[in-house]
Order: structure tokens, then sequence, then C-alpha cells
């Protein structure tokens, strides 16, 4: 279901995905958005989307997500790189490996 809901929000929005991880508990995800549209934007898109999926399946209502998330503002080619290597990792268990 966050699959499809990247993907829809990929055409809707217009960011790029450079990079995802799903795991059973929390994901990561590399999204570089372009002025005017913010992460912020990005994430309460798909928040609001895959609830709405949930609920419509399940036929339930109420909080699906956290308030809140994390988001790291990368600055430079080696950190990019560093954070992709971070996410690939972390379901291997090799995420506290210092890169």
């Amino acid at each position: 279901m966050l699959i499809d809901a990247l993907k829809g929000a990929r055409r809707r929005l217009g960011f790029l995905l450079c990079g995802y991880v799903l795991m059973p508990d929390h994901w990561h995800a590399l999204i570089w958005t372009g002025y005017p549209l913010t992460i912020s934007q990005v994430i309460h898109d798909l928040k609001k989307v895959c609830a709405r999926q949930l609920h419509a399946r399940r036929g339930t209502q109420g909080p699906v997500w956290q308030h809140q998330f994390w988001d790291r503002f990368v600055r430079h080619t080696r950190e990019f790189n560093d954070r992709l290597a971070y996410m690939h990792l972390n379901p291997a268990g090799g995420a506290d490996i210092e890169l």
C-alpha cells in the first residue's frame, strides 16, 4: 500500500524518490523535492492516502500514523551516499556500521 502511495505521490507532486526501504515497524526514504514542494507536504500526502486506503479496506477510522516524522537535510554527495547506504543496510542489521 505504501509503495503504491509513493508511486501516486510521485506522479501528483513530482518529487524524486532516490531510494527507500520498508521494515515491519518503520520505513526510510531518500526524497528530493524541488521548490516550492516540501518534504512535509510529501509525507502528509503519503500518510493521508495510506490511511484512507487502510480504513476503506478494514472499515475502520481514526489515527494510523504517528503525528511526527524525522527528516535530515542532505548537504553534499558524500552525505547522500552515506544516507543511502545506511537505509539499505538497516534491514540487514548493519545500520550501526560506521560509514
